[in-house]
């Protein structure tokens, strides 16, 4: 065995899951686009805002760091001391982080149905049917055109 081989910490059990803080204006967001430059595009996961947001230093390098990819969950920081809006991605999901989230119910978007007072709520990743709506077509608009 040689004397120069790197020490490789394995994590055993499970670790702790990393909640998001309102007062510390946190968001989910899904990453959309790769920018380069520790850049990426982002999606907020509840309001579906694209924004920009940078990846702080220890995920980028270290030991700890960790590879970010289109369609990764991360939680986005929003940088309070600038006027503009800046966020930082503080952390970055793995599948199993995503699954223990769902059952948290932390990636629940409740939404709202027609206005009758039913209350959906509707998970990350399902699909909503919509009715289609039926719209009249005014001959005498197309005919003048």
């Amino acid at each position: 065995m040689s004397t120069h081989q790197k020490k490789h910490t394995k994590i055993t059990g499970s670790r702790e899951l990393i909640y998001r803080s309102e007062k510390d204006g946190e968001h989910y967001a899904y990453v959309t686009k790769s920018n380069g430059d520790a850049r990426f595009e982002v999606t907020n996961h509840s309001t579906n805002v694209q924004a920009i947001a940078k990846a702080r230093g220890s995920l980028i390098s270290g030991p700890k760091k960790k590879r970010i990819e289109k369609g990764h969950l991360v939680l986005i920081q929003e940088d309070r001391a600038s006027s503009c809006d800046k966020y930082y991605i503080v952390h970055v999901y793995s599948p199993d982080d995503i699954k223990r989230l769902r059952k948290a119910g932390e990636l629940a978007q409740i939404k709202e149905a027609d206005g009758d007072g039913a209350v959906t709520v509707v998970f990350e990743g399902d699909c909503v049917a919509k009715a289609a709506e039926v719209v009249d077509i005014d001959d005498d608009f197309i005919a003048n055109l």
